[in-house]
């Protein structure tokens, strides 16, 4: 395992906007305090969801629209780097009424009924992610 050490920064405690993009919400969080590399966690409620599966044969994110209101069961990961630009790569975890659950990659076109997120910032180098041949996915570079 290839790994990099980081003492903990800042710690971000939010309220994300009623109406606007979940991953959208925390990446602009993340640029305006200038944060490169943090460990994040989500709770709330969502409008409806967008989640991803990596098709591993195929190498691409399948995009799962669930079009009703959820609960925001569980929902963590992280911010490095991507192009440049700030990268929040998130997993979640959404719950039904009925208590039935969908999880997944959190993509785009996710919209918050009412989030609360902690970004917990992480200091030291910074991570980038890069194309990884054998998977297929932007992995960290270390």
């Amino acid at each position: 395992m290839r790994s990099k050490e980081f003492l903990i920064g800042k710690t971000l405690m939010g309220r994300l906007p009623k109406g606007e993009d979940l991953l959208t919400s925390i990446e602009q969080i993340a640029e305006e305090q200038e944060i490169k590399v943090a460990k994040v966690d989500v709770l709330g409620a969502v409008e409806k969801a967008v989640i991803g599966f990596y098709d591993q044969d195929e190498r691409y994110y399948k995009s799962i629209p669930v079009d009703q209101q959820l609960e925001i069961v569980q929902a963590s990961g992280n911010i490095t780097q991507k192009d440049g630009s700030v990268k929040a790569h998130i997993h979640v975890t959404l719950g039904d009424r009925e208590g039935k659950t969908y999880s997944g990659h959190l993509m785009n076109g996710t919209i918050v009924f009412a989030g609360e997120v902690v970004i917990q910032e992480l200091i030291g180098p910074e991570l980038h992610r890069m194309y990884d041949e054998p998977t297929g996915l932007p992995l960290w570079d270390l």
